[in-house]
């Protein structure tokens, strides 16, 4: 697959993260968190390495088009939110969105999404 990052942050990680994911704020400004729910603060989506353990460093994607897991099926120009798993799923009313997927998938897919993140009412 070929480099497609956008923006990139490096953060510490408060637990381990997986690659591909949607992390959210964490304990502090230079942490994140793997995201566990749509209504999580996301930050953007975590490289193709992730992070292995608590307080290692983890590249995150904070602008641009990011790589992401997607967690069931998403349409091209879905907003997108986070499931309990961090993937990428299409977001509803309340959610916190990440960004546009730019691709067609479906649970398991490495997808495309455009971060911009906002909330829905």
């Amino acid at each position: 697959m070929a480099s497609n990052e956008g923006l990139v942050k490096s953060y510490l990680a408060d637990a381990a993260i997986a690659s591909y994911s949607i992390v959210s704020v964490g304990s502090d400004d230079n942490h994140v968190v793997g995201s566990t729910a749509g209504t999580d603060s996301h930050v953007g989506v975590s490289d193709k390495i992730g992070a292995s353990e608590q307080d290692s460093t983890v590249d995150v994607v904070v602008g641009g088009i990011a790589y992401v897991l997607y967690g069931s099926a998403v349409s091209k120009g879905a907003f997108v939110s986070a499931n309990a798993d961090g993937r990428a799923v299409p977001a509803v009313s309340g959610d916190r969105v990440v960004g546009r997927a730019e691709k067609t998938g479906v649970n398991g897919d490495i997808g495309l999404v455009l971060l911009a993140p906002f909330d829905i009412a």
